[in-house]
């Protein structure tokens, strides 16, 4: 068994995944939600994925690290993957990328801002997947601009990362997304998407028998196997999704999502496809997702060689600090109300009658 560790609202990835791709593995996966954790617990498995830390507060992923390390000093010869204590987040992980020389572009906190910042440059979520949330912007006022923006719709600029941009169009103006998934020891190709914009979605990307030929070659291939490999030790994450790009020929990585989607949503029906290009695409999105379930199966076997049978258990009782789970459970139901709040404001902000009090009543509650 494969305790799967998520948050709660993001927990439909690997629940939709065991009901599509992951069915025949579905009976492997025991879904753990951390919002869940009780102060006194049994836990069960050989393999454990802690997912969606970045979706945690410093306290949650304090006590998510309690859960970790418990785990491990009672059943040392388990497979844990993602320590919290050790995964690089966005912005640590990108600086890092660029203090080793691998990334040739920098991300900077919006509150902490330096004068050599090189523009164009977006905005977008210190931790969410949510894209970019501006356009290009070109100068110091039209970054000011897009933030006292953002701020009106209810974001915090310690929410907040600038990105410097990277061009990554080729001759053609086209831009590619490479993504592939590390699953502990297992690197997996999952797919290599193409648009004429600059931020590449799967709503964005289109397909001709060339680029389908060359993402089917890249699922199948080992492009860029070294350069993988040291960015996700460098990021210290053993299970997640890198995105990243090519420039001048050289890798550059966007993000490492921690909780990716691991094949399409039951709701979201792919694009219609000519049969020529399914004839392509389809075996090798079934070839990516067999070397991803056979990454997954792989975890149950890979025990370690420490110890006897008896020090061996089949399962671990886990007792948290009660202060650190009550800590946690206040910040989250904090987060909960204030997204609740952002969320009915926001509404309200883009209502005809009330716009001009909506924008007020911003400014007062989401002061910088």
């Amino acid at each position: 068994m494969i305790g799967f560790w998520s948050d709660a609202p993001g927990s439909f990835g690997v629940r939709e995944y065991t009901q599509l791709r992951g069915r025949p593995i579905a009976d492997r996966f025991d879904v753990h939600l951390y919002e869940d954790l009780a102060r006194s617990q049994t836990v069960t498995g050989r393999a454990h994925i802690f997912a969606a830390l970045d979706q945690l507060t410093p306290t949650g992923r304090a006590l998510v690290a309690e859960v970790h390390d418990r785990i491990a000093a009672a059943a040392p010869h388990w497979t844990l993957l993602n320590d919290p204590r050790r995964v690089r987040l966005r912005a640590p992980f990108l600086q890092g990328m660029a203090d080793a020389g691998l990334n040739m572009f920098r991300a900077h906190p919006a509150t902490a801002l330096p004068a050599s910042l090189r523009y164009p440059v977006f905005v977008r979520e210190a931790d969410r997947h949510n894209g970019a949330l501006t356009p290009l912007l070109e100068s110091p006022a039209a970054l000011r601009r897009a933030c006292r923006a953002l701020r009106v719709h209810g974001f915090r600029r310690r929410e907040l990362l600038i990105i410097e941009y990277q061009h990554a169009a080729d001759e053609l103006g086209r831009f590619r997304k490479y993504s592939a998934f590390r699953v502990g020891d297992s690197i997996v190709r999952a797919h290599l998407m193409f648009s004429t914009g600059w931020s590449v979605k799967s709503g964005s990307s289109e397909a001709t028998i060339e680029t389908t030929v060359e993402s089917a070659d890249y699922v199948y291939g080992s492009l860029h196997q070294e350069w993988l490999q040291r960015v996700f030790d460098l990021a210290c994450i053993d299970y997640g999704r890198i995105d990243y790009g090519v420039v001048d020929g050289r890798p550059q990585a966007w993000e490492v999502n921690l909780n990716p989607t691991l094949g399409r949503r039951l709701a979201a029906p792919g694009k219609p496809v000519t049969p020529a290009i399914d004839a392509i695409r389809g075996p090798s999105r079934d070839y990516a997702h067999g070397n991803l379930r056979e990454a997954v199966l792989a975890l149950e076997s890979a025990t370690s060689d420490r110890g006897g049978a008896e020090s061996r258990p089949d399962a671990v009782r886990i007792e948290l600090p009660p202060r650190l789970l009550a800590a946690v459970r206040r910040e989250w139901e904090l987060a909960r109300r204030r997204r609740q709040v952002i969320d009915l404001m926001q509404r309200a902000f883009h209502s005809l009658a009330l716009g001009a009090p909506a924008r007020a009543v911003y400014h007062r509650v989401f002061r910088r």
